[in-house]
């Protein structure tokens, strides 16, 4: 069994700032945010936004915040992605000098095409502090602090040994709010992963014990593309016989956040 939430750095919990979620409503106060936690920023500064054009991302004072966060610790690392670099390369110069000097501990990327549509500008500092506008057209933003649960989203997959209508898999999403992606994708498919003889040649699955469960970030979003059955096609072994990868046939799932 696998998850996605990773390890806050060390003694972050015990020694940072007390945990505080808020609802923000200016840009003014986002502004204000941002430079909040990049003082609060140890080891990492993970950065999505449309083009960067707001926010005060050129100011002098964000660029001496962001150099004395790269000076301060030797794995300190700022990673910048953007759907269009054009305003960065007209009218952000401190930020590019930023990056001259830095470009061992700084990355500056285009999204690809299929993340352009996601326009919820988001700052994750050291996995445990977020910053997550809702819509770039909107100023509503949500401010989190120290709390690392709700600074990434979760995922978890593996065998779980339970059928979909078991309590242990319904407790995960009902009560912890998961969304089982192959059901999401596929409703009303059966999805058998479980039992297949490794030497039929024709599939002997009956049951549905493998998944991908998630669940979005605090104040962030969740949409499954799609889910698929995979490693259900045998080959032939060394004997020449029917040969299966394994008895669990794998789940494979597109997940949007």
């Amino acid at each position: 069994m696998v998850t996605s939430t990773p390890a806050s750095p060390e003694g972050s919990e015990a020694n940072g700032p007390p945990r505080r979620y808020e609802r923000l409503s200016s840009v003014a106060e986002q502004a204000a945010a941002i430079d909040t936690l990049i003082d609060l920023a140890k080891l990492s500064i993970r950065v999505f936004d449309v083009d960067l054009s707001r926010m005060g991302w050129n100011e002098a004072a964000r660029t001496d915040k962001l150099t004395k966060f790269l000076r301060g610790a030797p794995g300190a690392r700022l990673e910048i992605i953007v759907h269009d670099t054009d305003w960065i390369e007209r009218s952000c110069p401190r930020l590019l000098n930023l990056f001259r000097s830095y470009s061992h501990a700084m990355t500056i990327r285009k999204t690809g095409q299929d993340a352009r549509a996601a326009m919820d500008p988001l700052l994750i500092v050291d996995g445990i502090h977020f910053l997550h506008r809702f819509n770039i057209a909107q100023p509503r933003a949500a401010l989190s602090i120290n709390d690392p649960d709700a600074a990434v989203p979760l995922v978890l997959t593996g065998d779980l040994n339970a059928r979909p209508e078991d309590r242990a898999i319904r407790v995960l999403v009902r009560k912890l709010g998961l969304v089982d992606a192959f059901a999401a994708a596929n409703p009303g498919a059966p999805g058998f992963t479980v039992r297949q003889a490794p030497r039929e040649s024709r599939p002997t699955a009956q049951r549905r014990v493998d998944y991908v469960l998630a669940r979005p970030a605090k104040g962030g979003s969740l949409r499954v593309a799609a889910s698929w059955i995979v490693m259900r096609t045998p080959d032939r072994g060394p004997d020449l016989r029917m040969l299966w990868p394994s008895d669990h046939y794998g789940v494979l799932a597109e997940l949007r956040y």
